[in-house]
């Protein structure tokens, strides 16, 4: 089994389709790592939320997130998202740096 994390844009998605592209991802990747694959939880709730600056807060988020990041396998980058979002990006750079498995997404959109 994989922990596999996944790496999408979030800001302004609902939450249900958070789940739904999660769960796609999560079918995806089995088939083609021919394996089981746990998806890291990277969801975090509105109400966790500190109060801090629009700014400060993507920078609290994007520490919550790198946190769940140490804890998988690989990373997924779902539809490019590291190429349109700075989260993503980072996260890209930081995978990249560490020697974490990187898995694109190549499916159509």
């Amino acid at each position: 089994m994989m922990k596999i994390f996944i790496s999408q844009i979030m800001n302004g998605v609902p939450r249900g389709e958070i789940i739904k592209r999660q769960r796609d991802a999560k079918e995806y990747l089995e088939e083609v790592l021919g394996t089981e694959v746990e998806i890291v939880d990277n969801y975090f709730d509105d109400d966790a939320e500190p109060d801090l600056s629009y700014d400060m807060l993507k920078v609290w988020y994007m520490s919550q997130s790198l946190s769940k990041l140490a804890t998988a396998d690989a990373i997924f980058f779902l539809h490019n998202s590291h190429l349109q979002s700075p989260g993503c990006m980072l996260e890209h750079i930081i995978a990249n740096t560490y020697n974490l498995q990187i898995i694109y997404d190549k499916r159509e959109e």
